[in-house]
Order: structure tokens, then sequence, then C-alpha cells
């Protein structure tokens, strides 16, 4: 830390430090996904891993559907179902992740917001 950063953390009072000690750990990719399942949005993620278990299991399906058939139309039908499959889970995915990358900078956001009222508020009383 450098010196401005023990300056601010010298002149905040303890409920202020609890909170900014919340949001100045980071969290690893674990805590993301559940702090994930706590957000505004944890209907639309929950749906989404939802999906994804369904196309996972088509995945499955679809690839045993494959080298079990015979006729070569079968085997088409379910070469398209693994490639849509394939599609639907690296475009959810894809989604997923970027959620997490926004739930990450705004909780950097909420941190620096919180750190530059308190520097206000010291700025303030002298």
């Amino acid at each position: 830390m450098t010196n401005i950063d023990d300056k601010i953390l010298e002149t905040l009072c303890e409920e202020d430090r609890e909170l900014l000690s919340t949001y100045s750990e980071d969290m690893n990719k674990c805590r993301l996904i559940t702090e994930s399942f706590r957000g505004k949005q944890k209907f639309y993620i929950m749906l989404v891993w939802a999906d994804i278990l369904f196309f996972t299991l088509l995945l499955i399906f679809s690839v045993y559907q494959y080298f079990t058939t015979e006729a070569i139309a079968e085997k088409l039908t379910w070469m398209g179902g693994f490639v849509l499959s394939v599609l639907a889970i690296s475009l959810m995915k894809m989604w997923y992740w970027m959620e997490l990358n926004k739930l990450a900078v705004t909780r950097d956001i909420k941190r620096v917001e919180l750190q530059i009222s308190l520097l206000a508020q010291k700025l303030d009383t002298k």
C-alpha cells in the first residue's frame, strides 16, 4: 500500500473499515460464482445454468444416437443436434462469464466510490 492509502485507512471509523474490507478483498472465481446467484439477475443465471445442463444432456444424447444409428439422414439429424448443443452451451457460457465480469467491475466501482466519499469527508472535516 502507498502512503495515501495508509492515511485514508487511519481516518476511517470502524464501520467504514468493515464496509471497505468487504469490497477491497479480491474474490476468487468460486466466491464470484456464488455471489452471482444473490444479485438482481439470479433468476436469469439459474435459467442459464438449467439451460446449460439441458443442452449438455442433449449433446450427450445426440452423440450416443449418432454412433448407434445406421441411416445417413438420422446421423445428419443427430449431428445437427450436437452442433446446436455445442453452440448453445458456448453462447450461454460466454454470457455467464460476461455477467461475472460485470459483477466484478461493479464491485470495484463501489469500492472506489466508497474511498472517494471517505476522502471527501476527511477533507470536509479539515
